[in-house]
């Protein structure tokens, strides 16, 4: 059970926009490469290397959500152990939540030993990365500590 004050109900917390937002972008940002080294009649070289990027990119962004969403999954069960590698795969792919849901159980001691060290480094990254309650427990944390 969380202590008094802090959330572990990160399945309500929007966590699914942020991906496809970025993968738009990417995507976006690439057919635009594309279609201007295209415009500029460049060989077929180029364009295999542009679709070469498009697939990479693509397959590299993918995994961090799908990573996520397993991890979510794992939790539910109670296979902690299992949420944490994954949680860590996602937090190391930029998802900010799964930052701050490793340092919740980090913090509880779910799946791993409890390390506050380790807590304040993953409420650190969250907020960094513009989470507002990865903030809020970071600076709430390290008051403690």
């Amino acid at each position: 059970m969380p202590p008094a004050g802090k959330s572990i109900f990160f399945f309500t917390r929007y966590s699914f926009a942020l991906p496809y937002a970025q993968s738009f972008l990417t995507y976006f940002i690439i057919l635009f490469s594309i279609i201007h080294a295209m415009n500029k009649e460049s060989s077929m070289k180029k364009w295999l290397i542009n679709i070469i990027l498009i697939l990479s990119i693509a397959l590299t962004g993918c995994s961090g959500y799908i990573d996520s969403k397993k991890a979510e999954e794992a939790y539910a069960k109670g296979n902690y152990d299992e949420a944490v590698k994954l949680f860590t795969k996602a937090c190391d792919s930029g998802l900010y939540d799964e930052c701050y849901n490793l340092g919740i159980m980090y913090d509880l001691g779910q799946g791993v030993q409890q390390n506050n060290q380790k807590s304040l480094e993953f409420f650190k990254k969250s907020c960094e990365r513009g989470d507002k309650l990865g903030c809020k427990n970071y600076a709430e944390l390290k008051a403690l500590i």
